[in-house]
Formats: structure tokens, C-alpha cells, sequence
């Protein structure tokens, strides 16, 4: 029974280890598009790091 255990625990952690590294690769790269996005469609740094900080404050508070 120790065994088993040990292995569904080790699943768990490793799963968890694997979500938690996609999802906050996700978050950290948002950065990267800021300047794309202002030079298609014009809004300004200013105006698309405000709707970037609000939504990763929205996802951060879910």
C-alpha cells in the first residue's frame, strides 16, 4: 500500500509541477507582445500595459 501511495503523490506533484511551469510561462510572456500590439493598432504603451496589468490582476484574484 506504501508504494502505491507514494507513486500517486509523486503523479500529483509532478502534474502540478508541469501545470504550475505552462501557466506561468503563459503569464510571463504577455510582455512580449506589448509592443506589436501598440505598433498594429496604435493604442499606445501606456493604454495596453494598463489592460495587461488589470487582466493578470483579475487572473491572479480568480
Amino acid at each position: 500500500m506504501e508504494i502505491n501511495s507514494n507513486r500517486t503523490a509523486w503523479l500529483i506533484m509532478l502534474s502540478s509541477a508541469a501545470i504550475l511551469a505552462i501557466t506561468m510561462g503563459a503569464r510571463q510572456s504577455v510582455g512580449l507582445f506589448v509592443s506589436p500590439i501598440d505598433t498594429t493598432t496604435g493604442l499606445g504603451i501606456v493604454s495596453i500595459s494598463f489592460a495587461l496589468a488589470v487582466g493578470q490582476f483579475m487572473w491572479g484574484f480568480a
